[in-house]
């Protein structure tokens, strides 16, 4: 028998069964509830990596590669992975939010719970938004982002399988025709500078689901203000991104500050029990990592487009 229970007052369900259950849970109930919550989390149904992946993939018809350094590949072609390294804390953000496509939905799979801490958060955006100050939600749901991403030619050479100027910008010039959602006023441009990729992305900082009225805080932005923070061998992982507004113009980091509050306000912290699996929408809800000592915690990820 499955069980159905909040998460939080205001966002998510858990799904509490055993691994007799599983035959019951299929795509059109996963896909209805993630629209409906926000975010589902499978609890006790003691799932494989195999079933992880076969859940996943009857939900998202396609998935991402990321190709952040020190993610390990968990599956041959790359869609299964680990998490970004290391065991600091990281902000909320929308996974790969600084780049067309933005993923729909997120999956992710405890192969190994940490002993402690280590949570991964995750905060609604409509709650999330609520919280800003009336100046914040203002400027949020008025402007528009600008992320400019600067991509060494290790990384994107080794993306594109090209070193050829020329052939790079071709390719990516493809991709972005059907990548941007034209009708949100997404839009992009790319450039080669010295070998160095620049690629700017601009796209609305919220975002509308029809599982609540209002509007949703969706964007990296707080990603932004963390790495500004770190020093520069803490951004290998990250990337090298910037934030700005779409005029080009430095982003209010007060803005940003008044978002990272909020985003504590509302932050649940989601402990991981071995076989647990969690199904976000990467738009709506946000999530983030608590840090952690535990060098032994492996949570692995899969980055979904369509739901």
């Amino acid at each position: 028998m499955i069980v159905e229970s909040p998460l939080t007052e205001r966002m998510g369900l858990v799904l509490t069964g055993s691994r007799d259950d599983l035959s019951r849970i299929d795509r059109a109930m996963l896909s209805k509830k993630v629209a409906e919550h926000g975010a589902v989390i499978l609890r006790g149904f003691e799932l494989t990596v195999d079933d992880f992946e076969t859940l996943s993939q009857e939900v998202a018809p396609e998935f991402l590669v990321h190709h952040d350094v020190g993610r390990m590949y968990i599956s041959d072609d790359g869609t299964t992975q680990t998490v970004v390294p290391g065991m600091e804390g990281i902000p909320a953000h929308v996974e790969r939010g600084y780049a067309a496509p933005i993923p729909a939905t997120l999956f992710f799979y405890c192969n190994h719970p940490p002993d402690s801490e280590g949570e991964t958060t995750l905060y609604d955006g409509f709650e999330l938004f609520e919280r800003l100050s009336p100046e914040s939600q203002k400027f949020f749901a008025e402007r528009k982002v600008r992320y400019r991403l600067r991509i060494g030619p290790e990384l994107w050479q080794r993306t594109l399988m090209t070193d050829d100027h020329a052939e790079a910008m071709y390719m990516i010039d493809e991709q972005l025709t059907s990548a941007l959602d034209v009708e949100r006023g997404e839009a992009a441009t790319c450039r080669v500078d010295d070998d160095t990729l620049i690629m700017d992305f601009v796209t609305p900082a919220t975002r509308t689901a029809a599982r609540r009225e209002g509007v949703a805080f969706s964007n990296s932005g707080l990603t932004y203000l963390y790495t500004l923070e770190m020093p520069e061998e803490g951004l290998l992982a990250l990337g090298k991104m910037t934030m700005l507004t779409e005029e080009d113009e430095a982003f209010p980091l007060e803005i940003l500050r008044d978002a990272l509050r909020a985003s504590r306000e509302v932050e649940y912290k989601l402990s991981w029990r071995k076989g647990d699996m969690a199904l976000l929408d990467n738009r709506t809800v946000l999530h983030g990592r608590a840090a952690f000592s535990d060098p032994n915690r492996s949570i692995y990820i899969r980055i979904g487009f369509g739901l």
